[in-house]
């Protein structure tokens, strides 16, 4: 770790959780699936930056497995996760690599446009 990279600790805790909540908040209670569709990969797109950025600052670099593996998570929740436009539900696969068909909270079909 860099010198004086610890101190900087709180402030990735404070963005992290702010990230966290503000996004449970949008995705799980808004209600309109359009608006989530557009903004859900810039989201995810900021976390990413988010999580490499504090480590590049921490560590003094980042490795190129750790860009691999959050870039191969990135997609992974890409890939799994749709919006039910009957219901506006966020509906998240349980399984890993499969995209989900149908809402798990109103039994919809879900749209592919995702």
């Amino acid at each position: 770790m860099k010198p004086g990279a610890s101190d900087i600790f709180p402030l990735f805790f404070v963005i992290w959780a702010i990230l966290g909540i503000g996004g449970a908040i949008f995705f799980y209670g808004n209600r309109d699936a359009a608006l989530k569709r557009k903004i859900f990969p810039y989201f995810l797109l900021l976390i990413g930056i988010a999580f490499v950025g504090f480590t590049f600052y921490m560590q003094g670099q980042v490795p190129i497995f750790m860009i691999v593996a959050v870039v191969a998570v990135l997609i992974l929740n890409f890939r799994m996760t749709r919006f039910c436009d009957a219901c506006g539900q966020m509906v998240v696969s349980r399984a890993l690599f499969v995209t989900p068909k149908y809402c798990q909270k109103c039994g919809a079909k879900l749209s592919d446009k995702d």
